[in-house]
């Protein structure tokens, strides 16, 4: 996967004065300075991701990945249990928008969303955007919307892949969302041990926004149909993962090996569980290929951004102070005493997402 050509212009400066600073730092600051030098090497890396084609192999990387998140597979199980949304695929339009208009826009909902506190930590990226924000020169990257934080300078630096609809002033808002994350309580735990809840907050942002840009008349339509799409993407997506977790469970419980017996075990598995009269060990690859452990963390933390979005209806004021003291939660914690610390705060993940389901449904107003 090509690199955005954005990357290296704007980061080789930064790792430049790194390495300079690198050579007469004291002693406690060289763990800073090294963990800011391996984010930019790994943003500068231009490797290809592995193709893996055996199947025992991608079987057992899939399981290892997801073992560690059992703990909270139960997290998505309500929306296993969501009835389909109908909704015919169509497209919505919205005005046209320059860059400068969209982030005007992300701007507005920002400060009109959030307490002053909170607005205070991203409004720098938001005032100096052409520093911040890169909505062009991404070349051949497969990118939709990314942000990468360097904690040593405290500055996020956030990518944004035009599309020209409703994706471009939600995922700007979304981006923001770890933007705050990041300002207020940074870890690369996150991205490891953590990861099932890295995407709450900008979950959350996201939901937000979809909210804040339905009462436009303009965006009314757009918003509603992403809201409804996005709800049943997950809730379709979340399926199969359940159906995953049963496969691996099996795959674990066998000798792991790729024989015929295993792998027909596996596959009518599969197929029983999808509603599939036959089954071959194609479907196997077929569920591999959805590469579900890395699209966990968007179900575990869509699950918990309802529940915020849908304090915030009732209490703004106290949505945002727990969105504060979610974002302290230690992050040096398991992952376990992380979700306890997170239920403890008030949260249960799934006890409104019905009602979100119906909130979304309704016609504003």
């Amino acid at each position: 996967m090509a690199i955005a050509k954005w990357y290296p212009r704007k980061l080789q400066g930064k790792l430049d004065r790194l390495l300079e600073l690198r050579e007469t730092a004291p002693k406690e600051s060289l763990d800073k300075i090294d963990e800011n030098i391996a984010v930019i090497h790994n943003l500068l890396s231009e490797q290809e991701p592995e193709c893996d084609v055996d199947i025992t192999t991608c079987l057992d990387r899939e399981y290892e990945v997801l073992k560690n998140c059992a703990p909270v597979w139960h997290v998505v199980e309500p929306l296993v249990a969501e009835k389909e949304i109908s909704c015919a695929e169509k497209y919505c339009s919205i005005p046209k928008l320059s860059d400068d208009e969209v982030v005007g826009l992300v701007h507005d909902f920002c400060r009109d969303s959030l307490d002053r506190e909170l607005f205070k930590r991203i409004r720098g990226i938001l005032k100096k955007k052409h520093e911040y924000i890169n909505m062009r020169n991404l070349g051949g990257a497969n990118i939709s919307a990314e942000s990468f934080y360097l904690p040593y300078f405290s500055q996020v630096y956030i990518l944004l892949r035009r599309y020209k609809d409703i994706s471009d002033l939600v995922y700007l808002s979304h981006e923001l969302g770890h933007s705050l994350q990041f300002k207020t309580n940074y870890s690369t735990a996150m991205f490891f041990q953590l990861s099932p809840f890295l995407e709450v907050v900008s979950q959350f942002f996201e939901l937000l926004s979809l909210d804040y840009f339905r009462q436009f008349r303009e965006f009314e339509a757009a918003a509603s149909q992403f809201n409804k799409v996005t709800f049943d993407d997950v809730r379709v997506w979340s399926k199969f993962f359940w159906t995953e977790t049963e496969v691996l469970e099996l795959w674990d419980g066998s000798n792991r090996q790729a024989d015929k017996s295993t792998l027909e075990l596996l596959s009518r598995t599969y197929a029983e569980s999808v509603g599939l009269s036959q089954f071959s060990v194609d479907d196997i690859y077929y569920l591999l290929s959805m590469r579900l452990s890395g699209k966990f963390k968007y179900f575990a933390s869509y699950v918990c951004a309802v529940e915020l979005l849908m304090l915030y209806k009732k209490d703004r004021d106290r949505a945002l102070d727990f969105l504060k003291r979610f974002m302290q939660i230690d992050l040096n914690f398991s992952l376990v005493d992380y979700y306890t610390a997170m239920l403890d705060l008030g949260l249960t993940p799934g006890e409104n997402l019905s009602a979100y389901r119906d909130y979304i449904m309704r016609p504003k107003g």
